[in-house]
């Protein structure tokens, strides 16, 4: 009895063990298992971080190929804007060089007739006291002439009892004073006519000054209201027509005001 009892015990025991065995085996199993699992998670969310990590790369890069991107049509932008108002002044520079010529040869032209009308009324106020002076001259002669007239009329205090004497006088005193007369008739014409054709001159050459300086100041309204920009005589600075009222456009280049001005803002 106690050998089967000691070979029951035995036999439990190693019942018991072989179930210890199997239970160890299958948490190491499923402790292999978990392990297995965790790790695959764990590389599952590596390769998922690490996608993650490269597609906030790439964004990334895009993003910055985006901003130079940008940065680069920026500055073409503002390259073009700079160049275009470097332009915008060219032309703003040459419309006022091309005013302030027009208005250089307006003054001279008006100089020039002003240099012309001035030295016309003085040859005039010359070749007036020329005839003048002449005038005088024959007058005196003239005065001369009646006092031996009368002389020779009186004989000196007596009447004379014939007329042959003082009129033999009076025709020699007459024929004395016929070239004078005859000389002061010439140069009077003369100068005359000098001063007439010096005037007719001087006036068609003011007149054809005054006509170029016309056609130089047409020319370069034309050109400003063609281009649309005009330089506002008070501020100088070139403005588009928008900014002038119709009354100052009308006016024209060089005295045409912007509306800033009249207003005085």
């Amino acid at each position: 009895a106690a050998q089967k009892a000691e070979a029951g015990r035995k036999a439990a025991a190693e019942e018991a063990a072989a179930e210890e065995a199997s239970r160890i085996e299958k948490e190491r199993i499923a402790t292999e298992k978990a392990e297995a699992e965790r790790m695959a998670a764990t590389e599952k969310a590596t390769a998922e971080e690490a996608s993650r990590i490269e597609k906030e790369h790439i964004a990334a890069q895009k993003a910055e190929a985006e901003k130079i991107e940008q940065e680069r049509l920026e500055q073409e932008r503002l390259e073009q804007e700079r160049v275009a108002a470097g332009e915008a002044e060219l032309k703003a520079l040459e419309e006022e060089e091309a005013r302030l010529a027009a208005e250089e040869a307006e003054l001279k032209a008006l100089e020039k007739e002003e240099e012309a009308r001035l030295a016309a009324e003085e040859q005039s106020a010359k070749e007036a006291e020329i005839l003048r002076q002449k005038e005088l001259e024959a007058q005196r002669l003239n005065e001369e002439i009646q006092q031996e007239a009368d002389a020779d009329l009186l004989g000196l205090g007596n009447p004379p009892q014939s007329t042959e004497v003082p009129v033999s006088s009076l025709t020699s005193s007459l024929q004395k004073a016929a070239p004078f007369a005859s000389s002061f008739r010439a140069a009077a014409g003369s100068t005359l006519a000098a001063a007439a054709a010096k005037a007719s001159s001087l006036a068609q050459e003011a007149s054809s000054l005054a006509q170029d300086v016309k056609k130089d100041f047409d020319a370069t309204a034309t050109l400003e209201d063609t281009a649309g920009m005009r330089n506002c005589a008070g501020c100088t600075n070139p403005l588009a027509r928008s900014e002038y009222s119709r009354n100052q456009w009308a006016k024209g280049s060089g005295i045409s005001k912007c509306k800033a001005c009249i207003s005085g803002s």
